[in-house]
């Protein structure tokens, strides 16, 4: 990926808008009180990918179970169903949902979100906007001809409730615009641990619409005897005699997740004339797994938390998670606006180490706000 690459600590913050793609790189440590690992995991909460990578010749299922036995389904909604008093009370009050128009292209269609947070995410198209009447704001990335807006409603607002006028105003809209269909797909993490996260596929069934469990794809390479180069927490963005940059590592990983082979990396290479950044030590052993599917940020968590403790009981030297975005999500961070223009890149890398320290790279797309 081609990015802008800006380089902050934990006090600082990226510049919010930017006209081009974005990677920005942090150190930090678990010992740190404003450690905001927690914070990044738990705002990216529409993810299509898992992955992780580390030297070792097997994986614990403590770091792959979460994302295998998480369950999401793919249900087709008419909009108005999501606003539906029983909905929000039974589900978006009652635990965490994450709901995300999958089959939609951010750039030219409608697009619809839930978050955790129970905000209603519309970005519509213009001639849906001007029908629906609803209050919302241009897009940031369409300035120019105003062709894409954006709405955010509250649904767990103590006002918007059947008999609010403002409710029932958008309630009727919504169950007129018979065209505003979408395939989506929901995960719901319940507040009770004693309720099934699977009752919102009942709920849909006895609603009258399908809800197909999302099945998710694996992929897992095994690699021996490979060249790596040094990782360790001491490392810095500018390489030194000893160790490549924090960049360089970002790249090779990269390069491992996309089964590049760089060993032969020369600079006429017809391929690619990257090589392994050095100094190189060997691998005995490495593994690469990815899931995907729908995973919720709880999910994540889960997944990041075993891999800490995994990490940093001494069984491996460094430990790699990188979480993916929808490209064509309504929103990366939080409610930051997302869009797509040449990649639609949304997406994070977690480097743990033993010492409880950490790196983490952040990757935004050209029309991505980042706070």
């Amino acid at each position: 990926m081609s990015a802008l690459q800006i380089a902050v600590d934990t006090k600082r913050k990226a510049r919010k808008v930017s006209p081009l793609g974005k990677l920005i790189v942090e150190s930090s440590s678990f010992k740190d009180e404003n450690s905001r690992h927690k914070r990044v995991i738990m705002d990216h909460s529409l993810n299509y990918s898992v992955s992780l990578t580390l030297p070792v010749s097997t994986l614990p299922c403590s770091v792959t179970n979460p994302v295998q036995e998480g369950k999401s389904y793919i249900v087709h909604l008419p909009l108005v169903e999501l606003i539906s008093i029983d909905f929000i009370e039974a589900f978006i009050k009652a635990g965490k949902l994450s709901l995300f128009s999958h089959s939609t292209r951010i750039d030219t269609d409608n697009c619809i979100a839930i978050l955790p947070t129970g905000q209603l995410v519309l970005n519509l198209t213009k001639d849906a906007y001007q029908i629906l009447g609803l209050e919302g704001k241009p897009s940031l990335f369409t300035k120019k001809n105003h062709n894409k807006f954006i709405v955010h409603l509250n649904l767990t607002h103590k006002n918007f409730i059947p008999g609010n006028a403002k409710y029932d105003r958008i309630k009727r809209i919504f169950a007129q615009r018979t065209d505003l269909m979408f395939d989506c797909l929901v995960a719901w993490v319940p507040q009770d641990e004693n309720v099934c996260p699977s009752s919102i596929q009942k709920y849909f069934q006895i609603k009258g619409h399908t809800a197909r469990l999302l099945k998710v794809e694996e992929i897992r390479r095994f690699y021996s005897e490979l060249r790596s180069p040094v990782i360790s927490p001491s490392q810095t963005r500018e390489p030194t005699d000893d160790a490549c940059s924090m960049y360089e590592v970002f790249d090779w990983l990269g390069a491992l997740a996309l089964c590049i082979d760089l060993s032969d990396g020369r600079p006429d290479d017809y391929l690619t004339g990257m090589g392994i950044p050095s100094p190189t030590i060997p691998l005995d052993n490495c593994t690469y797994y990815q899931c995907m599917g729908f995973h919720t940020a709880d999910t994540v968590l889960t997944v990041f938390t075993a891999l800490r403790e995994l990490v940093e009981v001494g069984n491996c030297p460094w430990g790699c998670l990188t979480v993916h975005g929808f490209a064509d999500s309504p929103v990366s961070t939080n409610t930051q606006e997302h869009g797509y223009c040449f990649a639609g890149d949304n997406f994070y890398t977690f480097v743990l180490f033993p010492d409880q320290s950490y790196w983490l790279y952040t990757a935004l797309s050209t029309h991505d706000v980042c706070s």
